[in-house]
């Protein structure tokens, strides 16, 4: 969500320094969003094991 946000606010900055049809902007959104989502990825907490382990369960289960 976070990067969706950063990712949108980069995006209409640049088209307002560098003009609307400039292709920088867009690069400078996509950056942004990368970066902010990898960040907030590091930060939070990593998935509980018992839910993970139904996660593969069930993947597992579906490539059968």
């Amino acid at each position: 969500m976070w990067s969706m946000g950063v990712g949108v606010v980069a995006t209409v900055a640049g088209m307002m320094v560098f003009g609307v049809l400039a292709n920088a902007p867009i690069y400078m959104g996509l950056i942004a969003s990368a970066v902010v989502f990898v960040a907030v990825s590091l930060m939070s907490r990593p998935t509980p094991s018992d839910v993970s382990q139904e996660w593969n369960r069930r993947t597992q289960e579906s490539k059968a």
